[in-house]
């Protein structure tokens, strides 16, 4: 809150230019330039807590911030009031995809179950609002402490508008000019997707290969798990393995650690990853493999399950 007490006259000098509700409501969203301008701060969150957790409408938050913006163009908070109306116009769009979707859910039940003649169409929704102060953000204040929280929401908003090459490019540049960002570890891993559903596994496994330190990362499983893909699909099955047992031991050492970290997605995780080990080893090296790779290990409680899906395997 120390940009908020340092400019308070000046706010209090713009107050006749704005509503006393409008003012009120930015004042209330100072919290987010607060925390926007520690860059090093906590790991990137992309469904941004404070949101979730504060109840107010978002037509009338981006009404006043507008207002203030508009009083006071060239002032020294004009940044982060930008910034707060990136996030604002990002959610006011993320909250209309989510009630489109809700309703593309209810016409396709009802098309699956015959009542609906023709399939509904995939419901997409704009975000150029955001992306357009984002840029308007990034020309004028070059700067400014946050430029990562700024980088990352246009990511994210190209992302989800589909624009998959400019997404990637704005993820390079948080991982390439802001490696202690607090978002890099999502940004390799968004990266590693991308080049992933395009089929284009060795650039993948670079991006992937990026968060195998960050151990405590909520990217990390899933990466190892992506990872293990990857080198399976460029056929070198010796990695694939190898990773995919890594990935099972971490699982298994979190749920040893505390049973209730391990939920259901995570149960599934780990049971594909041992299915896939017996995958791999059917393509690479057999039984006999399977055998000398686990006893070099050491027993595991999954060895008799790979050995189980590997018998299943060759009798399909």
């Amino acid at each position: 809150m120390i940009m908020l007490k340092r400019d308070r006259k000046k706010i209090d000098a713009f107050a006749s230019k704005a509503t006393a509700g409008a003012l009120l409501l930015c004042v209330v969203f100072w919290a987010i330039p607060a925390w926007a301008q520690d860059s090093n701060g906590s790991s990137g969150s992309s469904d941004f807590s404070f949101f979730q957790n504060n109840e107010y409408d978002v037509g009338q938050a981006i009404r006043a911030s507008e207002e203030l913006l508009a009083s006071a163009p060239n002032s020294e908070f004009a940044p982060s009031v930008m910034f707060q109306l990136v996030e604002l116009y990002y959610r006011q769009s993320h909250e209309e995809l989510q009630s489109k979707m809700a309703d593309y859910e209810e016409q396709l039940q009802k098309f699956e179950q015959g009542s609906l003649a023709s399939e509904p169409m995939m419901p997409r929704v704009s975000y150029k609002k955001a992306i357009s102060m984002g840029y308007r953000l990034l020309e004028e204040y070059p700067t400014i402490a946050y430029l990562d929280r700024i980088i990352y929401r246009m990511a994210i908003c190209h992302l989800l508008e589909g624009n998959t090459e400019q997404a990637i490019a704005y993820f390079l540049k948080l991982t390439n000019e802001y490696k202690t960002s607090g978002f890099v570890d999502e940004a390799n891993f968004r990266i590693g997707e991308q080049y992933f559903d395009q089929a284009r596994y060795h650039e993948a496994i670079e991006f992937y290969n990026r968060l195998l330190n960050s151990w405590d990362s909520p990217f990390f499983d899933m990466a190892l798990y992506k990872l293990a893909w990857s080198y399976y699909n460029v056929n070198n099955h010796a990695k694939a393995i190898s990773t995919f047992i890594f990935l099972i031991d971490d699982l298994s050492q979190v749920e040893k650690a505390n049973a209730d970290a391990v939920g259901v997605s995570n149960a599934d995780l780990r049971e594909e990853a041992v299915s896939y080990v017996a995958e791999s080893f059917a393509e690479h090296g057999g039984p006999a493999a399977a055998e000398k790779f686990l006893l070099d290990i050491g027993e595991k409680e999954y060895s008799k399950t790979i050995f189980i899906r590997l018998g299943e395997i060759y009798q399909e």
